[in-house]
C-alpha cells in the first residue's frame, strides 16, 4: 500500500505494516469513562498515525474488531493521500 484513501476501511495489520514502510509511529487513543480510566467502543476510538516530528500524518476510527479490527480513514495528510492533498 503506498498511499491511503479517505474513508477506505483497513485491517489493523494493513495499517501496522503501512506505518513500518513510511517510519511512521502510532498510539490508540480512547475516551477516558468518568473514573478517568480508558473506555470505547466502535466509533469511538481512534488510531493516529504520527510523523517523528509529532506532526499527524494519517487518523483511523475504529469500525468493528473480531478476529480482525477494521479501521476507517478518517484522514490523510498530503504526502500520503492518494489524491495528493490534507483530506478529512
Amino acid at each position: 500500500m503506498e498511499k491511503l484513501e479517505l474513508h477506505k476501511s483497513y485491517r489493523f495489520d494493513d495499517i501496522e505494516a503501512f506505518a513500518k514502510e513510511n517510519k511512521l509511529l502510532d498510539k490508540f487513543l480512547q475516551p477516558l469513562d468518568a473514573d478517568g480510566d480508558l473506555s470505547g467502543e466502535i466509533g469511538e476510538i481512534v488510531l493516529p498515525l504520527y510523523f517523528d516530528d509529532g506532526s499527524v500524518a494519517a487518523n483511523f476510527i475504529l469500525t468493528g474488531y473480531g478476529f480482525q479490527s477494521s479501521w476507517r480513514c478518517i484522514y490523510t495528510c498530503q504526502a500520503l493521500s492518494s489524491d495528493g492533498r490534507d483530506s478529512i
